[in-house]
């Protein structure tokens, strides 16, 4: 249409031409991932024998050799930055989930970062250097070793909030300059695009950030109970005799 005004001498806002052209690579894109970025071996229900006669049975089947939890680390480790924000690594194990009832071989592995066999040494190697033994550090050494060995993940959650109050207050600030706009008020050319580029920007910036602000609270919460749960264990299993014999199991539970 834009091409038929042009040749009729027709000008055109700047506006359209850059919606013209967004709209077409996306529209390039989508057509090749859509039609030549299918996985390989990737079985759908369009593609299925009508005539099988056991189709729920042999679709089980082909999902179960899948399954290879056991030998496979979560897509999680090497997730690029992309697959990161979308949440996007995880789609695999929530497609099985969707064909079949999960089972633990279809789980992957723990990235190694997030192993306790990772973990705890790091936080005993830290309080070993710091304080000598971890058998006699203080509730408020052990506070204080627990954020030291996990600051990144603290330094990124705190990102994530402050992205998100930011965010938040974008619409408070511009929706007085957005109602005079609607009023007819117009200050500079193409204030309505900004305006509006500027609330879609703030939206994605907040559910992004919000996403995953919520998902680093969880990463830091399980990297920090598989840390203490260890060092829980082996206090109990260090206790000595007179200990064990002068209080009751739930005692020395609670003590720990």
């Amino acid at each position: 249409m834009d091409f038929v005004l042009c040749k009729k001498h027709v000008s055109l806002p700047i506006q359209s031409l850059v919606s013209d052209l967004v709209s077409l690579f996306l529209g390039l894109f989508f057509t090749y991932v859509g039609f030549f970025r299918k996985k390989e071996g990737e079985d759908t229900i369009f593609e299925e024998p009508l005539l099988n006669g056991n189709s729920t049975s042999v679709d089980s089947d082909v999902v179960s050799n899948k399954s290879t939890g056991d030998a496979t680390v979560t897509p999680y480790a090497n997730a690029g930055f992309f697959s990161i924000v979308t949440f996007s690594w995880i789609a695999l194990l929530i497609s099985t989930g969707n064909k079949k009832t999960l089972d633990l071989k279809d789980i992957p592995q723990l990235d190694a970062r997030d192993s306790v066999a990772v973990i705890f040494p790091n936080l005993r190697n830290f309080i070993e250097s710091e304080y000598g033994s971890i058998n006699r550090v203080t509730s408020f050494k052990l506070v204080k070793a627990l954020i030291f060995s996990v600051w990144r993940e603290i330094f990124w959650t705190s990102l994530f909030v402050l992205l998100y109050s930011l965010a938040s207050f974008v619409g408070l600030y511009l929706i007085d300059t957005f109602v005079q706009y609607l009023n007819g008020r117009r200050e500079f050319k193409s204030e309505g695009y900004i305006l509006v580029s500027a609330f879609c920007i703030a939206k994605l910036v907040k559910c992004l950030s919000h996403r995953q602000w919520f998902f680093w609270t969880r990463l830091l919460g399980v990297r920090l109970q598989a840390g203490l749960v260890v060092i829980i264990c082996n206090k109990g299993l260090t206790l000595s005799c007179q200990s064990k014999q002068g209080h009751t199991n739930g005692e020395i539970i609670n003590f720990i």
